[in-house]
């Protein structure tokens, strides 16, 4: 079979990324092993892993990329599997791996967890500046920790101290 190799859909020997995708994506993957024409086939299997990427499975992605890549006989569908890929390991133009890149950073940025984690670990910073500033404001001793620059990198310094493991800890 060329032009992408087709993975055995049911048993143990089919990959982890094929028994974890959802029975509506099985059923679709397994009508590609029926299609005769290799390049047909190719770019059907091409536009399934296009979508398997941008729903987040790229486990899938990347193996769907590896095999179009290795097994088509059509150099374009090749050359779109390879940047496809590429753009996904980290390696290859600019384009390609910017885009994958910025789509990954809006999925990740608009997740409710990570508006949660920034929110609270932003409220600690300001707490915490706002505590270590009048403390250092209230001492009686005036010098350069206690008043001006120094009071605020300090109070800064023990913000962001406080900011980062709440950030990871709420994320999690």
């Amino acid at each position: 079979m060329d032009c992408g190799e087709v993975f055995v859909i049911s048993g143990n020997e089919s990959p982890a990324w094929l028994r974890r995708l959802s029975v509506a994506d099985r059923a679709e993957y397994a009508s590609f092993s029926a299609e005769s024409d290799a390049v047909l086939r190719g770019e059907a299997l091409l536009n399934f892993a296009q979508r398997q990427e941008v729903a987040g499975s790229l486990e899938a992605a990347a193996d769907i990329y590896a095999s179009i890549r290795e097994t088509c006989p059509d150099t374009v569908l090749q050359g779109r599997a390879r940047q496809s890929l590429d753009a996904i390991l980290g390696r290859g133009s600019g384009g390609p791996r910017a885009e994958f890149l910025l789509r990954r950073l809006t999925q990740e940025a608009a997740e409710p967890s990570s508006l949660l984690a920034m929110g609270l670990a932003g409220a600690a910073f300001r707490m915490t500046r706002l505590a270590v500033l009048s403390r250092l404001s209230a001492s009686p001793t005036a010098h350069f920790l206690s008043r001006g620059f120094g009071a605020r990198a300090l109070s800064g310094l023990a913000g962001f101290a406080v900011e980062a493991p709440t950030f990871t800890l709420t994320g999690r």
